[in-house]
């Protein structure tokens, strides 16, 4: 019941006529919901992490309403809402001086944090983008939360933001640059560019290859408050390593946009360490073409055969280049060489879904005339095929 109530005063927020009375009443109720938990908070026994209140939890869970798109208007009376909820919580930390409620305060932000961040693996897309626009409220310049709470939930929030990407429909809705956006905003509110000399330089760096990790001792929802203030004072540097093993996979990804994201973001990340991005990858692209390396591209569906070319294109044209022409490399170029050739796309017709087959294949070509063409910059691959270097450079030009 309680849970119906807040949903709906959420909605009268977009009635002009009633704004202002909902919004207030709405900042009333927080007001005192905050205050009652804070106080449960502070009562609990110092060794046990406090648990929601029923009430808290339908409040949280009644949020994302505020951020859905409405048929007659855009969810700015909101936003704007929870930006001053959040911001009377924050601001109630001050009140005394008492270094428990400051802890409360900043554990039930933490609590807002991981309920806004799970609506990012809804299964509707409203609430996935309600998920996304939250996140970007938390990192703007209309909230002055501190520090903690983002690097505590920092992978968990970029997990559930390239899980959008890669739920999004094959025929994309218009949001996909406002979650790229968020993704980076989130990538560069945590990790501040270093103006010190302390950070590692370039070519002195020796970043830990991370082939072979499968726990990244990432503070979750249940971690300890030593282990998030642990994660919070980690180093931009520090914290490259877990953004490779979160991201790189992705750089091979069936969807493109997923691997567009991931060099947007790889790229910021270098550019905020004060390194190149043949630097921040180096050491981890092993891992990076081992599964690449290990399947033949013909074993593979045509979105598959697609990522896997798309991301050795990709790290072929770093500059300098991360990969050698090694003897796996050659022989992927010699199956993407066979896979342009093929021109038979005539099986095509009179099949289900035509036209999606039809645009992969058409896809795969690009894809393949793409890495060959890159190729040819650090590789002889073609040396002694002069007519298949020249066809391909007309093809590409």
């Amino acid at each position: 019941m309680f849970f119906k109530i807040i949903d709906g005063l959420i909605d009268t927020l977009f009635i002009k006529e009633v704004e202002c009375q909902a919004s207030g009443l709405l900042r009333e109720i927080s007001a005192g919901l905050f205050e009652r938990e804070l106080d449960r908070f502070m009562a609990s026994n110092p060794g046990r992490k406090a648990q929601l209140s029923p009430f808290m939890s339908d409040f949280m869970d009644a949020l994302p309403a505020a951020f859905l798109e409405r048929p007659h208007g855009d969810a700015k009376a909101g936003r704007k809402l929870v930006a001053l909820v959040l911001q009377d919580l924050k601001d109630r930390a001050k009140e005394g001086d008492s270094q428990r409620r400051t802890k409360a305060t900043a554990q039930l932000i933490t609590y807002q944090a991981s309920r806004i961040q799970s609506w990012c693996w809804d299964e509707t897309w409203r609430r996935k983008m309600a998920g996304c626009r939250a996140i970007g409220l938390l990192i703007s310049d209309d909230l002055d939360l501190g520090s903690f709470w983002p690097h505590s939930r920092e992978m968990d929030m970029i997990r559930g933001l390239m899980s959008i990407l890669k739920d999004m429909p094959p025929d994309p809705p218009l949001d996909v640059d406002e979650v790229v956006a968020t993704i980076l905003g989130l990538i560069r509110f945590c990790n501040p560019k270093s103006i010190s000399n302390s950070e590692p330089k370039a070519e002195d760096t020796k970043m830990e290859d991370a082939t072979g990790d499968t726990e990244m001792n990432l503070p979750g929802p249940e971690s300890t408050e030593e282990q998030m203030h642990d994660w919070a004072g980690k180093k931009p540097f520090e914290k490259s390593k877990y953004y490779l093993i979160l991201m790189s996979g992705d750089l091979s990804s069936v969807n493109k946009y997923v691997r567009e994201a991931v060099q947007k973001a790889f790229q910021l990340l270098a550019e905020l360490l004060g390194l190149s991005t043949s630097g921040l990858l180096k050491t981890h692209t092993q891992s990076i073409v081992s599964h690449i390396f290990s399947k033949p591209l013909r074993a593979l569906p045509v979105p598959r055969q697609i990522g896997n070319i798309s991301a050795i294109t990709y790290l072929l044209g770093l500059n300098p280049p991360v990969l050698e022409p090694t003897e796996e490399l050659i022989r992927l170029l010699g199956e993407t060489q066979a896979l342009a050739d093929n021109e038979d796309i005539g099986h095509f017709i009179g099949r289900p879904h035509y036209r999606r087959h039809y645009k992969q294949a058409i896809d795969l070509r690009v894809a393949c005339i793409t890495l060959l063409t890159a190729s040819l910059q650090v590789t002889d691959y073609f040396a002694q095929q002069v007519t298949l270097r020249q066809r391909y450079k007309a093809q590409c030009i």
